[in-house]
């Protein structure tokens, strides 16, 4: 969701010299680690063709209903329709792991390596970051206990009551509830913390809504970037598609927020490593 523009503006302006991350943190509740999370349906997988088969299906957030073959010309989908499994079958192939431990591997080692990097590197530029979740002591212990230990949030909950007890009490800004919350207690605030979200009351504001920042921000660079002569002669995608897209997101009609964000940045990229303008000219 580009939070990392928010924190920045926080960072210029506060006197913080250490910035604390989660990343990996997920690794010890595998049943939230989105989108490689655990669920009934891993456990019950047998094979890595069928693990790899239902990953790509729930991992496809990026161009969910999108006719990829129709938006992008035909070479072109020729050349990367097969990819994305081609990539994951080589991630796992020789990895003698059981289906849950497999979507912690690949938390690990694809998407906290492809997500994460660029994240930190902003940071670094102001403040000293540190991520006890990726310890090297701490992930060794991890992995050797069975996958279901890793699924809920018990380990958070034992490390952070032994070390700083009163953090238990802050509230998950995800559900409303405490730290220490039972069952029934987060469900019932995770029900009116949605509610009061869907109100936009101040203190409830999810810290990021992507799909509303593409459609008043975002979505103006899109369309004067990849509509852009320059642009539509790379022969990439057909324009009638990607005008397509752009109106949807913009009426609200479909979300087709973070395909148009993926496109945007690898033409941004192409034009820098073209070393030509940004293809913004008049």
């Amino acid at each position: 969701g580009l939070t990392e523009m928010l924190v920045l503006q926080f960072l210029e302006e506060s006197d913080c010299s250490i910035l604390l991350r989660g990343h990996g943190a997920e690794l010890a509740k595998a049943s939230l680690a989105w989108p490689l999370h655990t669920d009934e349906r891993v456990y019950e997988i047998q094979s890595k063709d069928e693990f790899v088969s239902y990953i790509l299906e729930r991992v496809n957030y990026i161009s969910h209903g999108v006719p990829l073959n129709e938006l992008f010309m035909g070479d072109w989908w020729a050349e990367m329709k097969d990819r994305a499994r081609q990539s994951l079958e080589e991630s796992v192939a020789d990895v003698p792991l059981s289906p849950p431990d497999l979507c912690g591997y690949l938390y690990l080692t694809e998407h906290h390596r492809r997500f994460t990097i660029a994240s930190l590197e902003l940071f670094r530029n102001y403040v000293d970051v540190r991520m006890p979740f990726v310890d090297e002591d701490f992930l060794r212990l991890l992995f050797q206990s069975p996958a279901p230990w890793r699924d809920k949030t018990d380990i958070h909950r034992a490390v952070i009551g032994a070390n700083a007890p009163r953090l238990l009490k802050v509230r998950n800004s995800n559900t409303g509830a405490p730290g220490d919350a039972g069952p029934l207690v987060e469900k019932l605030c995770d029900k009116m913390n949605s509610l009061f979200k869907r109100l936009n009351v101040y203190g409830y504001r999810h810290y990021h809504n992507f799909e509303r920042w593409m459609k008043q921000r975002l979505v103006a660079s899109v369309e004067q970037v990849l509509l852009h002569p320059r642009s539509l002669e790379r022969g990439i995608f057909r324009e009638a598609w990607l005008r397509r897209l752009i109106d949807e997101t913009r009426r609200g009609a479909a979300d087709h927020a973070y395909l148009l964000q993926v496109l945007l940045i690898i033409e941004l990229w192409q034009q820098e490593n073209e070393g030509g303008g940004t293809g913004r000219e008049g």
